[in-house]
């Protein structure tokens, strides 16, 4: 979709009212043309569609397939800088190696022809593979040390004991009421992050499971056909003869299955009746009308995103997926969820967009707000921890006794590792780490919690075991070395998109 747009239109169309530019845009200050571009951005969307194959439509919009367009075109120049070659053959091995061109387990080369340009695929290949050779090449001097290892497994799985007073975020969050003007010039500065993803808005049927619960009965008959038929699950707990258990009786039951089939019938019900209003909008899809004559009411959601909830309905993912897959006008099948079945239209679609700051002061303020609370609470904490050091100095000085004479609550955490969660404190990943730089009675500086503020002091570090470690090493050297090659890279990357300095013309 994305590459036919793009041909049909043609570069001039995309700057209305505008001179047309010469060029995609500037890379390492050369010049891209239009054909280099859009050949990345069929190589992206090809190399996406085998990756995600049947998925491809529906994940398609969160790829960002324009950026990697010119991340692809970056990492190429930068191939070529280096000289990085590809031969022939390395092209055919991996051709041949592909399962999309094998028959019964062997490269088929009728397959292979029946790709559209066979030669254009192969220079693709090349490309990509050079990519990956750049990549590896980056990777390839990345190394884990013995030291680091064991470093890593330490701040991994040593466990702490600490003491701990909290200054809370939230205690400061009356005092941090901002301006009108630092509302606006936050709103100004940074106002892209409070872009509005994709929104439709869609009319509904709507088939609810508890509505049809009253029309439902259950006889005696069917109770009992269902008690029979799964009397494992109505086994006493603790009965220990598998040949004669004891079993609840079925009049202790009864009401537990008669609420069970009731659901299961009222939901055989809801979905039948959306089988029959869809048969008849094939039909007719005059929704409201067919609505009218089978007493439904056409109900309209309002605006929302792929992953927020929908108004009147909550988070409804198989709705959700269906709704941003219809085409404007377009009807769907039955969308059965946990609370009933529906049937939607799709009404209208609003593009993504960036709010005026009237429309966005609330979350402007909520965020400022915040950053404002973030800073009081971190300079109240800094004054707390300094006198707290000052009178820690004291001989016999305990950190409890000297908290209580600055009002202060001291807690211990108990044995605590960095993936342990502190009840009111929140994850203790930072908590532990800076635990772990201390010596035991060492009180720390401030730790940002998810909470606010920790003044910590160390009471016991339990060392990890080295059993384990041993057991573990190879498994564990394996997953830090990926851990830091992709970091490697990372920054790597971004160093090299900064040389690059890309300036885009594509809109």
């Amino acid at each position: 979709m994305i590459i036919l747009a793009f041909v049909l239109w043609g570069a001039p169309r995309l700057f209305k009212g505008e001179k047309a530019p010469t060029s995609a845009g500037t890379i390492f200050d050369q010049r891209v043309s239009f054909d280099e571009y859009y050949a990345s951005l069929r190589a992206c969307v090809r190399q996406a569609r085998m990756a995600y194959r049947d998925k491809f439509d529906l994940v398609s919009r969160y790829l960002d397939i324009e950026g990697q367009a010119w991340d692809r075109l970056i990492l190429l120049a930068e191939a070529k800088r280096q000289e990085i070659k590809i031969s022939d053959d390395e092209v055919r091995g991996w051709i041949r190696s592909q399962p999309i061109f094998q028959t019964d387990g062997k490269f088929d080369l009728s397959e292979y022809r029946s790709l559209e340009n066979p030669r254009a695929f192969e220079e693709e290949v090349r490309k990509n593979l050079a990519i990956s050779k750049l990549i590896d090449s980056v990777r390839a001097q990345v190394t884990v040390t013995d030291a680091e290892l064991r470093d890593e497994y330490e701040r991994e799985f040593a466990k702490v004991r600490v003491s701990y007073v909290l200054v809370n975020k939230e205690d400061f969050e009356d005092e941090a009421i901002p301006t009108d003007e630092e509302l606006k010039s936050y709103y100004d500065r940074r106002r892209q992050i409070f872009q509005i993803p994709v929104q439709v808005n869609v009319e509904y049927l709507s088939f609810d499971y508890a509505d049809y619960e009253n029309e439902v009965s259950i006889t005696d008959e069917a109770v009992a056909e269902y008690y029979n038929a799964h009397l494992a699950e109505f086994k006493v707990a603790g009965s220990s003869d598998e040949e004669s258990p004891v079993h609840r009786p079925l009049e202790e039951v009864k009401d537990l299955i008669i609420k069970r089939l009731t659901s299961i019938e009222a939901k055989k019900m809801a979905q039948d009746q959306s089988e029959e209003i869809l048969d008849q909008l094939i039909e007719d899809p005059d929704l409201k009308g067919v609505a009218e004559e089978n007493s439904l009411k056409v109900r309209e959601t309002g605006f929302f995103t792929m992953e927020g909830p929908i108004p009147d309905i909550g988070f409804a993912p198989q709705l959700s997926v269906a709704a941003f897959n219809l085409e404007p006008g377009k009807i769907s099948d039955p969308i059965y969820t946990s609370k009933g079945c529906y049937i939607i239209r799709l009404k209208e679609i609003k593009r993504p967009y960036i709010p005026s700051f009237e429309e966005a002061e609330a979350k402007v303020r909520e965020i400022v707000t915040g950053s404002k609370a973030w800073e009081l609470c971190l300079e109240v904490a800094k004054e707390y921890h300094s006198k707290l050091q000052e009178m820690m100095e004291e001989p016999g000085a305990k950190l409890e006794e000297v908290a209580s004479l600055l009002s202060l609550d001291v807690k211990g955490s108990g044995l605590i590792s960095r993936g342990d969660y502190i009840p009111g404190v929140g994850r203790a990943r930072e908590f532990v780490a800076s635990a772990l730089s201390l010596s035991i009675g060492e009180l720390s500086p401030p730790v940002k919690t998810e909470k606010g503020y920790a003044i910590l002091m160390l009471k016991e570090h339990q060392p990890v075991d080295e059993e384990k470690l041993k057991a573990s090493i190879d498994e564990y050297r394996a997953k830090v070395l990926d851990r830091k090659t992709t970091d490697a890279y990372n920054q790597w990357f971004n160093q090299l998109k900064q040389r690059a300095n890309l300036k885009s013309n594509i809109r």
